[in-house]
């Protein structure tokens, strides 16, 4: 079991953007809260099973999909 993860300071501004880009393209901070949310429970899962995911070559890291979100294109008001 890992007693803590550590965040670059990449990883950290990359969290706050993307955060940031589904409050702004939504217009509320609930997505974004929900996203957070979504984060911190893998996070936790990660902390009890670090060999959780897919194993990224030859390297000592994993990848691990959060969601899979797909979102048309942002088109102007009052157009589908």
């Amino acid at each position: 079991m890992v007693k803590r993860i550590i965040w670059s300071a990449n990883a950290l501004s990359d969290r706050i953007q993307i955060l940031d880009y589904w409050y702004q393209r939504i217009g509320n901070k609930n997505y974004s809260r929900k996203l957070d949310n979504s984060l911190k429970d893998l996070l936790r899962h990660l902390t009890r099973f670090p060999e959780m995911g897919r194993k990224l070559y030859n390297r000592n890291e994993r990848l691990r999909l959060l969601r899979k979100v797909c979102l048309p294109p942002k088109s102007p008001k009052g157009t589908f």
